[in-house]
């Protein structure tokens, strides 16, 4: 009897098999290299930052033009506080102690 064999062989294709050996891994194309994605984490990390300190600054601006406007209104209000009370006691008659 007679066996047919068949003439292509059943291994699977490089394409879809893991790769074997280190010589089959560095003939594979990188997706992205390494150091693109290391400068791409930096970049990252300081735009974060950069943005970060912004957002402080402006936010610490905005307390400070706040405070100013407080400053102002209390400067105000301590101004018409005292001329209140100068003009209450230049109102009263004077006080004096009788001899007796």
């Amino acid at each position: 009897m007679l066996r047919l064999q068949d003439p292509t062989p059943q291994t699977p294709s490089p394409s879809t098999s893991p790769p074997s050996t280190t010589t089959e891994v560095a003939k594979r194309p990188e997706l992205q290299s390494g150091e693109t994605l290391l400068v791409e984490a930096y970049v990252a990390i300081w735009a974060i930052t950069f943005l970060f300190i912004f957002i402080a600054w402006r936010r610490t601006r905005s307390l400070e033009d706040k405070l100013v406007m407080i400053e102002a209104g209390l400067k105000k209000a301590r101004a018409a506080h005292e001329k209140r009370v100068a003009d209450e006691t230049s109102a009263r008659p004077a006080v004096t102690a009788k001899d007796d």
